[in-house]
Formats: structure tokens, sequence, C-alpha cells
């Protein structure tokens, strides 16, 4: 499923991180009450938690060498949709590592018992 996070253009200057920021920071800060998501050790969710970390200060991603690699190599978006666009790309990016879909499990159709007639 989609959803849409709330975001809003803060006003006709502003840019595409400045906009989503506050909805990262608070993601950043849900990751600190609730860790359980950052203490998994998938490489997987390297690449989405650096389309969301992209739009803060370099310097304020303490111990994150791995993060601070693959977000060097990421354009940042070029307008607040793309910025958006990434957020909700990160979020289902996520959710396939930690979360992903059961095959569902086929039936063999099996042939009832034959009857035995009493004798």
């Amino acid at each position: 499923q989609w959803f849409d996070p709330w975001v809003f253009p803060l006003d006709d200057v502003a840019t595409a991180t400045e906009c989503v920021l506050p909805w990262v920071a608070g993601f950043a800060a849900a990751m600190d009450h609730f860790p359980a998501l950052m203490e998994v050790d998938d490489p997987e969710l390297v690449e989405p938690l650096a389309l969301l970390y992209l739009h803060f200060d370099p310097a304020d991603l303490e111990d994150a060498d791995a993060l601070a690699a693959v977000i060097e190599t990421l354009e940042p978006p070029a307008d607040l949709a793309e910025a958006v666009q990434d957020i909700v790309r990160a979020v289902m990016l996520m959710a396939d590592v930690t979360r992903p879909r059961r095959v569902p499990q086929t039936r063999v159709a099996r042939r009832p018992a034959p009857r035995r007639h009493p004798r």
C-alpha cells in the first residue's frame, strides 16, 4: 500500500530539502524512540535511509560512514514532488527489507480416501 506523507511547501523560495526536513526529522526522532529498524543489520537498508538522511547536514550524521558514503552518490531532489517521491520510495524499500511478503503456500489437492462399505 502507498502512503502520502504530509509535506507542505514552506514558502515560494524554500528548497525541497527545507520542505521535507520536518518530516525527515520526525522520522529520525521516531527512530530514537523505536530503534528496532536501526538495529536491523541489513545492507539493503542503507540506500533507503540515505534517501531520507541526505536532507540532514552531513556533519550531523555521526558514526554513519556507510550511510554518508551512499549519500555522497545521490543527487538531491530537483523539486518538492521528487523529494516527496523519494520519501515514499525510501519507506517502501524499508518495508520490503523489514517485512518481506510471504509467498502464499499452495495446498496440494488430495483425493478423499475411498469409502469402505460394510460387508
